[in-house]
């Protein structure tokens, strides 16, 4: 392997700080010289630490353009960082079918031009080789892009630098699928694994009641970690950790409505064209927060013939409203908030009425909650299986 090459200054002054960041860089770098490496992509192949990274980059046929005039500057995951994604992520990924979701996720992790730790302000964004936004946020004198802590800087090349980072950006394009993630693992849980979800979620809210906008990603990421180290929990509720971790490193944690939750779930196509053509999508794009009952498709193709072609057309978009803020209560209520006998009032100003018992809970005497709890930056996403209608 190409032996990599690097100078490292000191002042009295700084001493201590670049001590430290030497000895993280010593972990990283095979030896130090007195040249540069020629390449960032030669970087990464010297880092023990990013072999994954290295294997991704090739497969993904960016080993060459990184290698190019550039500059370039690359936010590299280590090895770890890839572990930590859902099971069987990385394998997916590798696949040749999957080569163009691949390159969308490590040009995300790109930014042209030579950006040094000296260039980083709070607050700023800057849009990656892959035309997706990131944000930089400081906390306690830590960097983070994305809510991913950097952890080494400055490690220069002749075409650009790179930095370490201990986490794996995801661009939101490809982030959209989470809510279908959850919802899917919500209809595989026990109840034990359902009751745990539901008590860490309502944490989640409990900290966005505490922190500012700025640290919230970090905060929640960081308590990601926290149940993800305890070992009693099952994988598919570490699973959807992972997913609500996705959510927060793509930057997604400040700016997912819930209406954006349903944009991104492919089994809520139906209600997005309903909620766009009765002009609702400014209304549940505001601040909240809301709690919105989710039908899935086949809750709108289950309704009698021509009900749902009816309700869209230009005539009935009075009917189609009522019908839709039926779906939606003011406030957010978490699985964990529902009792038996609630009585919630909803935006149409009609009740809907819940029982709890052995066989579960009940919307309107209906089973039909099939996954709870899918958080948004202004409220909190049910999903059902039946359109509901008004008991009045």
């Amino acid at each position: 392997m190409q032996e990599l090459y690097f100078i490292i200054t000191f002042n009295m002054k700084t001493k201590n700080m670049l001590t430290s960041i030497a000895i993280m860089t010593l972990s990283l770098i095979p030896s130090l010289h007195a040249t540069s490496p020629s390449t960032v992509v030669e970087i990464a192949i010297g880092s023990q630490a990013h072999t994954t990274l290295v294997t991704a980059v090739v497969e993904a046929e960016l080993a060459a353009t990184l290698s190019s005039k550039g500059p370039f500057t690359v936010f590299a995951p280590v090895n770890d960082a890839f572990a930590a994604l859902p099971e069987g992520t990385v394998e997916t990924l590798l696949k040749d079918e999957n080569l163009a979701m691949l390159q969308s996720i490590l040009t995300y992790h790109v930014l042209p031009g030579n950006i040094t730790a000296a260039h980083l302000k709070n607050g700023l964004t800057a849009t990656t080789v892959q035309w997706d936004e990131v944000v930089f946020q400081q906390v306690k004198w830590k960097w983070y892009i994305n809510g991913a802590q950097i952890t080494v800087t400055d490690l220069t090349a002749e075409n650009g630098v790179v930095h370490v980072i201990d986490a794996v950006l995801l661009p939101s394009s490809d982030s959209k699928t989470s809510a279908l993630g959850v919802y899917e693992l919500r209809t595989q849980m026990s109840e034990a694994d359902e009751a745990l979800t539901d008590s860490i979620l309502a944490k989640f809210d409990t900290l966005k009641q505490k922190h500012s906008n700025v640290d919230l990603d970090i905060a929640m990421s960081a308590r990601v970690d926290i149940y993800m180290r305890d070992t009693n929990i099952s994988q598919r509720v570490q699973d959807i950790l992972m997913l609500i971790k996705q959510e927060i490193l793509s930057g997604n944690s400040a700016t997912n409505s819930i209406v954006d939750i349903a944009i991104g779930s492919e089994v809520h196509s139906t209600l997005v064209t309903a909620v766009v053509e009765a002009n609702l999508v400014d209304a549940l794009s505001g601040d909240g927060p809301f709690t919105v009952f989710a039908p899935v498709n086949d809750a709108f193709e289950a309704l009698p013939d021509g009900t749902l072609t009816s309700l869209l057309a230009q005539e009935s978009k009075a009917d189609l409203t009522s019908i839709l803020t039926y779906h939606v209560v003011s406030g957010a209520y978490f699985a964990s908030d529902i009792t038996d006998d609630l009585e919630l009032t909803t935006l149409s100003g009609d009740k809907l009425m819940f029982s709890v018992d052995d066989a579960g809970v009940t919307i309107n005497g209906l089973p039909t909650l099939l996954a709870t709890d899918l958080i948004g930056s202004n409220g909190v996403v049910h999903v059902i299986k039946d359109v509901l209608m008004s008991l009045k």
